[in-house]
Protein backbone atom coordinates (compact mmCIF):
# COMPACT_ATOMS: atom_id res chain seq x y z
CA UNK A 1 0.00 0.00 0.00
CA UNK A 2 1.38 3.45 -0.54
CA UNK A 3 -0.92 5.29 0.36
CA UNK A 4 -1.23 8.10 3.38
CA UNK A 5 -2.02 7.37 6.94
CA UNK A 6 -2.36 9.97 9.85
CA UNK A 7 -2.74 8.68 13.26
CA UNK A 8 -4.47 11.04 15.79
CA UNK A 9 -3.82 10.50 19.08
CA UNK A 10 -1.49 7.95 19.48
CA UNK A 11 0.30 5.39 18.43
CA UNK A 12 3.96 6.33 18.23
CA UNK A 13 5.44 3.18 18.20
CA UNK A 14 2.95 1.94 15.41
CA UNK A 15 4.01 5.04 13.61
CA UNK A 16 7.85 4.15 13.33
CA UNK A 17 7.27 0.53 12.73
CA UNK A 18 4.77 1.42 9.43
CA UNK A 19 7.00 4.01 8.11
CA UNK A 20 10.06 1.30 7.98
CA UNK A 21 7.74 -0.79 5.51
CA UNK A 22 7.35 2.12 4.05
CA UNK A 23 4.45 3.85 4.63
CA UNK A 24 3.64 7.68 4.66
CA UNK A 25 2.90 8.03 8.24
CA UNK A 26 1.84 11.23 9.65
CA UNK A 27 0.95 11.51 13.63
CA UNK A 28 -0.95 14.01 15.16
CA UNK A 29 -1.02 14.28 18.94
CA UNK A 30 -4.60 16.17 19.83
CA UNK A 31 -3.92 17.72 23.02
CA UNK A 32 -6.85 19.54 24.48
CA UNK A 33 -6.04 23.19 25.73
CA UNK A 34 -6.47 23.20 29.95
CA UNK A 35 -9.10 25.81 30.10
CA UNK A 36 -11.04 24.10 27.14
CA UNK A 37 -10.88 20.84 29.61
CA UNK A 38 -12.10 22.85 32.86
CA UNK A 39 -14.69 23.89 31.09
CA UNK A 40 -16.28 20.74 29.32
CA UNK A 41 -15.48 18.98 32.83
CA UNK A 42 -18.00 21.33 34.70
CA UNK A 43 -20.07 21.14 32.17
CA UNK A 44 -20.53 16.99 32.64
CA UNK A 45 -18.62 16.33 29.48
CA UNK A 46 -15.50 14.80 29.15
CA UNK A 47 -12.36 16.72 28.46
CA UNK A 48 -11.33 14.34 25.31
CA UNK A 49 -14.98 15.41 23.35
CA UNK A 50 -13.00 18.64 22.37
CA UNK A 51 -10.32 15.93 20.28
CA UNK A 52 -13.46 15.98 17.72
CA UNK A 53 -12.83 19.19 17.05
CA UNK A 54 -8.96 18.71 16.66
CA UNK A 55 -9.21 15.64 14.41
CA UNK A 56 -11.25 17.50 12.39
CA UNK A 57 -9.35 20.33 11.45
CA UNK A 58 -5.84 17.60 11.08
CA UNK A 59 -7.72 15.47 8.71
CA UNK A 60 -8.44 18.58 6.83
CA UNK A 61 -4.87 19.55 6.82
CA UNK A 62 -3.44 16.33 6.50
CA UNK A 63 -5.49 14.85 3.68
CA UNK A 64 -5.09 11.27 4.14
CA UNK A 65 -6.11 8.45 2.72
CA UNK A 66 -6.85 6.38 5.72
CA UNK A 67 -6.97 7.95 9.59
CA UNK A 68 -6.31 5.50 12.30
CA UNK A 69 -8.40 7.17 15.41
CA UNK A 70 -6.59 6.36 19.10
CA UNK A 71 -10.29 7.57 20.54
CA UNK A 72 -13.66 7.31 20.24
CA UNK A 73 -13.59 11.49 19.79
CA UNK A 74 -10.83 11.89 17.16
CA UNK A 75 -12.53 8.93 15.35
CA UNK A 76 -15.87 11.28 15.67
CA UNK A 77 -14.39 14.49 14.38
CA UNK A 78 -12.55 12.39 11.41
CA UNK A 79 -15.60 10.77 10.03
CA UNK A 80 -17.16 14.36 10.00
CA UNK A 81 -14.53 15.29 8.03
CA UNK A 82 -15.49 12.80 5.54
CA UNK A 83 -12.03 10.37 6.02
CA UNK A 84 -12.62 6.31 5.69
CA UNK A 85 -11.59 5.53 9.60
CA UNK A 86 -9.70 2.85 11.56
CA UNK A 87 -11.04 3.35 15.27
CA UNK A 88 -8.67 1.55 17.68
CA UNK A 89 -10.31 1.78 21.39
CA UNK A 90 -7.37 1.32 23.95
CA UNK A 91 -10.65 0.47 26.61
CA UNK A 92 -11.95 -2.51 27.84
CA UNK A 93 -15.78 -0.97 28.23
CA UNK A 94 -18.54 -1.49 31.13
CA UNK A 95 -21.54 0.45 31.78
CA UNK A 96 -19.91 3.40 33.56
CA UNK A 97 -17.42 4.24 30.73
CA UNK A 98 -20.68 4.40 28.42
CA UNK A 99 -22.64 6.67 30.38
CA UNK A 100 -20.19 8.36 32.99
CA UNK A 101 -20.36 11.55 30.94
CA UNK A 102 -22.49 13.40 28.49
CA UNK A 103 -22.50 12.38 25.06
CA UNK A 104 -20.29 9.73 25.80
CA UNK A 105 -22.55 7.21 24.34
CA UNK A 106 -23.55 9.22 21.30
CA UNK A 107 -19.65 9.81 20.26
CA UNK A 108 -18.21 5.93 20.85
CA UNK A 109 -21.20 4.28 19.17
CA UNK A 110 -20.76 6.91 15.77
CA UNK A 111 -17.33 5.67 15.76
CA UNK A 112 -18.07 2.34 16.21
CA UNK A 113 -20.95 2.24 13.43
CA UNK A 114 -19.42 4.71 10.90
CA UNK A 115 -15.73 3.52 10.87
CA UNK A 116 -14.87 1.52 8.00
CA UNK A 117 -12.97 -0.91 10.81
CA UNK A 118 -12.82 -1.34 14.33
CA UNK A 119 -9.75 -2.77 16.23
CA UNK A 120 -9.06 -4.15 20.23
CA UNK A 121 -5.75 -5.09 21.54
CA UNK A 122 -7.00 -8.32 23.14
CA UNK A 123 -9.88 -10.69 23.33
CA UNK A 124 -11.40 -9.12 27.20
CA UNK A 125 -11.33 -5.68 25.00
CA UNK A 126 -13.19 -7.62 21.74
CA UNK A 127 -15.55 -9.33 24.04
CA UNK A 128 -16.57 -5.83 26.10
CA UNK A 129 -17.24 -4.34 22.83
CA UNK A 130 -19.39 -7.48 21.62
CA UNK A 131 -21.26 -7.20 24.66
CA UNK A 132 -21.77 -3.40 25.32
CA UNK A 133 -22.13 -2.11 21.53
CA UNK A 134 -22.67 -5.19 19.68
CA UNK A 135 -19.82 -5.21 17.18
CA UNK A 136 -17.13 -7.80 16.29
CA UNK A 137 -14.13 -6.00 16.23
CA UNK A 138 -10.74 -6.88 14.47
CA UNK A 139 -8.03 -8.09 17.53
CA UNK A 140 -4.40 -6.91 16.49
CA UNK A 141 -1.82 -6.02 18.39
CA UNK A 142 -0.83 -2.85 18.52
CA UNK A 143 2.84 -3.22 17.56
CA UNK A 144 1.88 -5.62 14.70
CA UNK A 145 2.73 -2.89 11.90
CA UNK A 146 1.86 -5.75 8.69
CA UNK A 147 -1.53 -6.49 10.46
CA UNK A 148 -1.69 -2.58 10.47
CA UNK A 149 -0.95 -2.45 6.68
CA UNK A 150 -3.29 -4.96 5.61
CA UNK A 151 -6.05 -3.32 7.00
CA UNK A 152 -5.18 0.13 5.61
CA UNK A 153 -4.73 -1.76 2.52
CA UNK A 154 -8.32 -3.12 3.02
CA UNK A 155 -9.60 0.11 2.97
CA UNK A 156 -8.42 2.08 0.35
Amino acid sequence: MTGRVALLGGGAPLADALAARGLDVMGRELRVPAGVARVLRARGFRPELAEAWLARRAVRALRPDVVHAFSAEAAFGALRAGARVVFSSADVLDRGALADHRRRLEVLTAAVEQSAAVVVADEQAAAAMRRWLAVEPIVLDPADAAGHEALYARLR
